[in-house]
C-alpha cells in the first residue's frame, strides 16, 4: 500500500472512530443490520476500554467479535489485535471464518490479507495486524505494546487468572481495549468476576436466546424439554446466565443418595449388563447389571485376561439371563468383545453384545447436537433418569457414589456437554470412574426405539 494512498484511505476510515461510528461502519462497510442488542454492545465497545458479553448459544456473539476486529484494524493505524481462547482452534474455526464471511463483498477486502493465524493490512504484516495467540502459555500474550491495542478473548470463561494478569498489564495506553465473549459456564474466574466483584470496571452485557431474533423459539423449547427449564444447561446455553450451582461436578451427591433410597419393586424391559474393562493395574473391571430402572447387582474384578472377562460375560448371559451387554471398547475391550461374540455365536445365545466407544459420537444426529461424545450422552441419560419423578433404584455403594459425583463437566465451543476425561481426573488425584462407567453403560439401552431381532452384535458410537 503506497504511503499517500494509505493516508487517504486511513483519513476516510477515521470518521468511523467517532460517536456512533462503529454502528455506521458495520452498516456501510460490512452491509450489516445489527440487532438491537448487538447495537448496544458495539456502542459500548466503541466507548469503553473493557467490555464483557456472556451469551447463550447461537446469539451472534462471534459476529460481534469479527466486526470488532475489522473495525479496530482498519480505523486505527498500526493497530495490533491479539485473539485468544482457551482453545486455539476456537479462533481458527470460528472467529477467522466469521471475519472472512463479513469481508466477502466488502470494499475493505482489497486492503486486508487473511492468513491461517494472522490478518493484516496489506503491506504491513508485522506492524498492523490481528493474530491468533494460543492460551497455553501466558507469555504468548505478553509483549504487546501499541498505541492501538485490542484483545479479543473468546470462550472467556476458560481464561485463567495468570492470563488475565498479562492482559491487564498490557492494556496501559489510552487506545487499548479488551473484549471478552463466552458462554457463562462457571461461577469463578476472571470472566465471572467481570460480571460480579469487578463489574464496576467493565461494560457488561447478557444475550439470551429467548428474545434473540437469531435463535429459533423451537430450539429453545427443545432445550427445555431435553434438559429442564430450570436446569443449569438451559441457564447457560439458552439464557446466557451463570449456573446456579457453585460446583462443576456433573452429578450431585443429593441425586445419588436419592437413588440409593429409591425403591422400585416392579421391573420391565431387557436385563442389561454394563461391562467396564480395565487394563492390568489398580483400575477395576466392573460388571453392572440392571433391568428397567432397578440395579440388580454389581461385581468388580482386577487383573484378568480378556478370555476370563469374556467367559464371565457368557456366564452372566447363560445363568442370569442378560439380554443386552454393553462393553466399553477402550483399553482391553475390543478383545473381550470379539471373544464374547464368538462364544455367544458358538452357543447360540439369545443376547446382543454392543461395543460402546466412550469417546465416539452419540448414536444419532440429534444427540450429537447436545453431547460431545458417548460419555456425555450416557451420563446425561442416567442423570435425567435420576432427576425425574420415578428415579432409579441403586444399591448403596460409597465408591460408586464417589465416582458418580466426582466427574466435572463443561461445554465445548459448539455448546455441547462434555465430561472431564479420565486423564484429567487422574491428574487432580481422582481415581478412574470404573464403577460409574459400568453403571451408565448398564442404564443405556441401544435398542430403545429400534426394531428388535433375535440376535445381533453391533457397534455404538463408532
Amino acid at each position: 500500500m503506497k504511503t499517500a494512498k494509505k493516508g487517504k484511505v486511513v483519513k476516510k476510515w477515521l470518521k468511523y472512530r467517532g460517536p456512533g461510528g462503529f454502528c455506521k461502519f458495520v452498516k456501510e462497510q460490512l452491509n450489516v443490520d445489527p440487532t438491537q442488542k448487538q447495537n448496544k454492545i458495539i456502542s459500548d465497545i466503541e466507548s469503553n476500554r473493557r467490555v464483557a458479553v456472556k451469551a447463550g448459544h447461537g446469539t451472534g456473539k462471534t459476529a460481534i467479535a469479527a466486526w470488532s476486529l475489522i473495525w479496530f484494524l482498519v480505523t486505527r493505524p498500526f493497530a495490533r489485535i491479539p485473539c485468544t481462547s482457551n482453545k486455539e482452534d476456537q479462533i481458527k474455526e470460528r472467529l477467522w471464518p466469521e471475519v472472512t464471511k463479513w469481508l466477502r463483498g466488502s470494499p475493505l477486502r482489497k486492503w486486508i490479507t487473511i492468513q491461517r493465524t494472522r490478518i493484516n493490512m496489506k503491506g504491513y504484516p508485522e506492524d498492523w495486524f490481528a493474530k491468533i495467540e494460543a492460551a497455553s502459555d501466558p507469555e504468548n500474550l505478553a509483549g504487546y505494546h501499541a498505541k492501538y491495542l485490542l484483545y479479543i478473548i473468546d470462550e472467556a470463561a476458560g481464561l485463567e487468572d495468570e492470563f488475565a494478569a498479562v492482559i491487564n498489564g498490557a492494556v496501559t495506553t489510552g487506545g487499548a481495549k479488551v473484549f471478552m465473549i463466552g458462554n457463562p459456564t462457571r461461577r469463578s474466574g476472571y470472566f465471572y468476576d467481570s460480571f460480579a466483584k469487578n463489574s464496576d470496571r467493565w461494560a457488561t452485557h447478557t444475550i439470551s436466546g429467548r428474545n434473540c431474533p437469531l435463535v429459533s423459539g423451537q430450539w429453545v423449547k427443545e432445550m427445555e424439554e431435553e434438559w429442564g427449564k430450570n436446569s443449569d444447561v438451559v441457564r447457560i446455553r439458552v439464557d446466557g446466565k451463570f449456573p446456579e450451582s457453585e460446583s462443576d461436578n456433573y452429578v450431585s451427591t443429593e441425586l445419588v443418595e436419592k437413588s440409593f433410597n429409591t425403591v422400585i419393586r416392579r421391573t420391565n424391559g431387557p436385563k442389561i449388563l454394563g461391562v467396564d474393562v480395565a487394563r492390568y493395574g489398580d483400575d477395576e473391571i466392573v460388571f453392572f447389571g440392571s433391568q428397567g430402572r432397578k440395579q440388580l447387582e454389581m461385581e468388580t474384578f482386577q487383573k484378568q485376561a480378556t478370555t476370563e472377562v469374556s467367559g464371565r460375560i457368557i456366564h452372566w448371559v447363560r445363568q442370569k439371563g442378560y439380554q443386552i451387554v454393553n462393553v466399553d471398547v477402550g483399553n482391553m475391550g475390543a478383545g473381550v468383545i470379539d471373544e464374547a461374540r464368538e462364544k455367544a455365536e458358538k452357543y447360540n445365545l439369545n443376547c446382543r453384545i454392543f461395543e460402546i466407544g466412550f469417546g465416539q459420537k452419540p448414536p444419532n444426529k440429534q444427540a450429537h447436537m447436545h453431547h460431545k461424545d458417548m460419555t456425555a450422552f450416557m451420563w446425561h441419560n442416567i442423570k435425567s433418569m435420576m432427576k425425574d419423578e420415578v428415579g432409579i433404584d441403586l444399591i448403596a455403594d460409597e465408591k460408586l457414589k464417589e465416582q458418580l459425583t466426582n466427574r466435572k463437566y463443561s461445554f465445548d465451543s459448539s455448546g455441547r456437554l462434555k465430561l472431564e476425561s479420565k486423564e484429567k481426573m487422574k491428574e487432580r488425584g481422582v481415581g478412574s470412574p470404573d464403577r460409574a462407567d459400568g453403571c451408565v453403560l448398564s442404564y443405556f439401552n441401544p435398542l430403545k426405539g429400534k426394531k428388535q431381532s433375535s440376535k445381533v452384535s453391533a457397534s455404538i458410537g463408532s
